[in-house]
């Protein structure tokens, strides 16, 4: 039975955020709307990338089951993840409580909560991945045989398909990692003995070469047209970074709030600290706890804690970025220096390091703290001192991100399209001279007044079958100019009093229909309803489809 408890708190506790959102109907999340003309297998229009795999998964479940029942699948999944991988992980340095403990913090806590508030499944994926891949490097570091290397070397290949950002990310920290554990073997002199007798730099030399190749191996269907595209994010410019940068508490500033793992740049949803005015200081909690763990685990000579606390510094200070004047310069460094940094444009997601950090060490500082008071109150009983210990770090999570239970404390709940939608693609279907069809309102986000008008990722192409023109404009006053397009001029005359015959440019582009969902700032385009240029073929209360004359 002991070994299948963890599996059943992860489980229990998946169950206890995802079961509210598990009704009928989508989950509307930001950058997460899913709808039931989603088509994984639509590759057409950005190639074949580092995901199609996960798409390619994706679709094959899709025959299993409906859009709405994965997307829940989806998010319980990369909720479970981050839990059961850092228990297994912490296993290897404290005892099966602690490491729950671990488990749990890793599991519920602010950077979590705000990535799944912004539907960045994806990210939270790479975040659960991320003990995977040290775990790998850790077991190998135990014991330098050929096969846990190269198992090691086939986990971190496959992080790029998991999630590309937090391939980037984990590389890093295992870089620095890998350089920490060498630096500690070389003032071993049975270390050094060994790694002179089984080939020395030779040797290393050979492993960085398999390592190379297996991950050319395993990434070379996406790499080829990645480096020979677009897709190398030159698109991406340091106006991105100012868009989406970190943002700070109005109290306690930026550096407080990352620590604090809050600042994503998006505050279209309740956090905890809007609910509960202490919150400042169960994080400060965590720091002190996980300052007291790093200092003892440093002095225990443990490589890992060493290298958790190389890294968080500069975890910090990437996270910051652009969100003050002290790291905004750093950022600009990177950017031009650094191969494919600019990938990173929100670098808030970096302090997923930091999460980690506090994941891994609170359960030491706190046991170790708990220890010292005893001895200093006499108490002999050491199982009451463990029983404290992990009772202590079972608690602080649900203190510090509580708030993520029940569906984010009733934030996130189905709702379904209104019928509307579905007779409007139902008249798209039956119309054979269909060709490709505009969607407004014209925004890349709309607020949805059906789904408790939240403010989420235009819902167009993954709602309907064909083929939908929809606006990529994020209505950032930094990037307004850098998204314009020759559609964005055109759309602008659809929402004048009266409206030219444009007729010529949609024939041109293909476009066959106009679809407007009357959700957002829809009443701009009223001008349709009366415009000789265009046939109203159905209308209702939520919808209606205009066919160009």
């Amino acid at each position: 039975m002991k070994k299948y408890y963890p599996i059943l708190i992860f489980s229990g506790l998946t169950a206890a955020i995802v079961a509210p959102f598990f009704g009928s109907g989508f989950v509307f999340l930001i950058d997460m709307v899913w709808g039931p003309g989603m088509d994984f297998s639509d590759i057409a229009r950005k190639g074949i990338d580092s995901g199609f795999p996960l798409q390619m998964v994706l679709l094959l479940l899709h025959h299993f089951f409906s859009a709405e029942v994965l997307q829940k699948i989806v998010l319980a999944g990369v909720l479970f993840l981050p839990g059961i991988a850092m228990y297994r992980l912490s296993l290897r340095y404290m005892s099966r409580s602690l490491a729950t403990g671990a488990g749990l913090l890793y599991m519920l806590n602010l950077y979590v909560c705000e990535r799944l508030m912004a539907g960045h499944w994806i990210v939270m994926l790479g975040y659960g991945f991320f003990p995977v891949s040290v775990f790998f490097l850790d077991r190998y570091f135990e014991l330098r045989t050929w096969r846990r290397f190269v198992a090691f070397a086939l986990v971190f290949s496959v992080y790029p398909i998991v999630s590309i950002h937090w391939a980037y990310i984990a590389s890093g920290f295992l870089l620095v990692y890998g350089i920490v554990k060498s630096i500690k073997s070389e003032k071993s002199k049975v270390d050094s003995v060994e790694n002179f007798e089984s080939g020395g730099w030779r040797n290393v030399f050979l492993k960085m070469t398999i390592l190379v190749a297996i991950f050319f191996a395993v990434n070379g269907f996406w790499l080829a047209g990645f480096f020979d595209s677009s897709q190398t994010f030159s698109n991406i410019t340091l106006g991105d970074f100012e868009a989406f940068s970190t943002l700070p508490d109005p109290n306690f500033g930026i550096y407080f709030n990352v620590l604090a793992l809050y600042g994503f740049w998006s505050s279209n949803f309740l956090e905890f600290k809007d609910f509960f005015s202490w919150w400042w200081m169960v994080a400060l909690a965590v720091m002190f706890f996980s300052f007291i763990g790093a200092l003892m685990e440093i002095r225990r000579r443990n490589v890992l804690a060493r290298a958790v606390a190389v890294v968080f510094v500069p975890a910090l200070l990437l996270s910051v970025g652009y969100g003050d004047s002290f790291t905004r310069p750093i950022i600009d460094f990177l950017f031009a220096t650094l191969p494919f940094f600019r990938g990173l444009r929100d670098t808030e997601k970096i302090s997923g390091i930091i999460a980690f950090s506090y994941a891994f060490l609170t359960p030491l500082g706190i046991s170790y703290v708990v220890l010292y008071l005893g001895k200093i109150a006499h108490i002999q009983k050491e199982n009451y001192l463990r029983f404290f210990s992990s009772a202590s770090v079972a608690v602080i999570p649900f203190l510090w991100a509580g708030t993520l239970l029940f569906g984010a404390y009733g934030q996130i709940a189905p709702y379904d399209y209104p019928r509307g939608w579905y007779e409007a693609e139902a008249v798209l279907q039956a119309d054979i001279k269909t060709n490709e069809v505009l969607f407004l309102p014209w925004h890349m986000y709309c607020e949805l007044n059906f789904a408790d008008r939240a403010m989420v990722a235009n819902p167009a192409n993954a709602f309907f079958l064909e083929t939908m023109i929809t606006g990529k404009n994020m209505d950032n006053r930094l990037l307004l100019e850098a998204e314009k397009s020759i559609w964005d001029e055109h759309v602008l005359l659809l929402s004048g009093e009266i409206i030219p015959d444009d007729r010529e440019f949609w024939k041109s582009a293909g476009v066959s229909h106009f679809v407007v969902a009357k959700t957002d700032d829809w009443e701009k385009f009223s001008a349709l309803y009366s415009s000789d240029y265009f046939e109203k073929e159905y209308d209702s209360e939520s919808m209606t489809v205009f066919k160009i004359k």
